[in-house]
């Protein structure tokens, strides 16, 4: 299921991410029984694997084809037990969401003003949600976000808490659509990523 491309230079493969792919294996290697949180799973590359480490993974995405192709994947690969699959966006609170731009970013209804959207209404998750529902008797949770800009709102609440919820010893996220501030796109988090989301992170002991 991964792509790749030959590298002439050396006569190897490079697959998507994989230097990515890769320091998540090794921060696994730490915690063999803590459990993935793959936040915006797309196809699942992460979550499969994560899968082949042994872990557990909570795979959340909002498109329902890309759950199709993760589905016949962990079939595939015989991983299709403890993973859990979830259709849902992520957000930091209870919304629904009317449409996606072109960067895949949600969108409300409110927002749309005569572009060209998908229709497909969604709703979103918290954090919490996944803390309360999912595997809760697991104290251990290795977070990987690649959520189009609102990697920030899902975390805000969790990093604020002084008494965690769960140990989150590693979070590996995308940050370059926080750092953006392109026509027709600004993340959510783009004006409060340096002056309150980094510090948060730094308080809750992430480097």
């Amino acid at each position: 299921m991964f792509g790749f491309e030959e590298n002439k230079s050396s006569g190897t493969a490079e697959r998507f991410e994989e230097h990515l792919i890769n320091v998540l294996l090794t921060l696994l290697h730490n915690y063999p029984k803590a459990v993935v949180l793959d936040l915006g799973s797309n196809i699942g590359s992460y979550t499969l694997a994560s899968r082949a480490m042994g872990n557990p993974v909570i795979a959340v995405d909002a498109d329902p084809e890309n759950h199709a192709v993760l589905f016949n994947s962990l079939v595939l690969n015989q991983f299709d037990d403890n993973v859990i699959q979830v259709l849902n966006a992520m957000s930091d609170g209870h919304y629904v969401y009317h449409g996606r731009d072109k960067d895949g970013t949600l969108v409300h209804a409110s927002d749309i003003n005569n572009q060209q959207y998908s229709e497909d209404a969604m709703s979103s998750i918290t954090l919490f949600d996944i803390f309360d529902n999912l595997y809760t008797d697991r104290d251990t949770f290795i977070m990987k976000l690649d959520i189009q800009g609102f990697e920030c709102k899902v975390l805000k609440k969790f990093l604020e808490i002084e008494m965690k919820p769960k140990f989150v010893p590693y979070i590996q996220m995308e940050m370059k659509m926080h750092c953006k501030n392109e026509e027709g796109f600004v993340s959510p988090c783009f004006a409060t990523f340096k002056t309150e989301f980094l510090p948060l992170m730094q308080k809750s002991g992430m480097s």
